[in-house]
């Protein structure tokens, strides 16, 4: 499974294939752990969040929006395509 599939949410194994081929944007530590990464070939944000917390949860990516990022972000955080 690539990190561009039609699934909204990657979890366990598409999840670790998926980050391994995406480009990291951002870790954000504070108010919650999670990471924003983009796709070179799908040109898709990807937000990485954590089921319960970091130390205690599993993580997954969820698939965000150019909006997104720049509402929740920043404009800065936005890939120049």
């Amino acid at each position: 499974m690539s990190c561009c599939s039609k699934k909204d949410i990657l979890e366990g194994v598409d999840y670790e294939n998926a980050q391994k081929k995406l480009t990291k944007i951002s870790i954000q530590i504070e108010p919650i752990w999670r990471g924003l990464y983009f796709c070179q070939h799908c040109k898709t944000y990807w937000e990485e969040q954590f089921t319960d917390d970091r130390f205690g949860g599993r993580p997954y990516l969820r698939k965000v929006t150019a909006q997104y990022v720049k509402t929740e972000w920043g404009q800065e955080y936005l890939v120049d395509l």
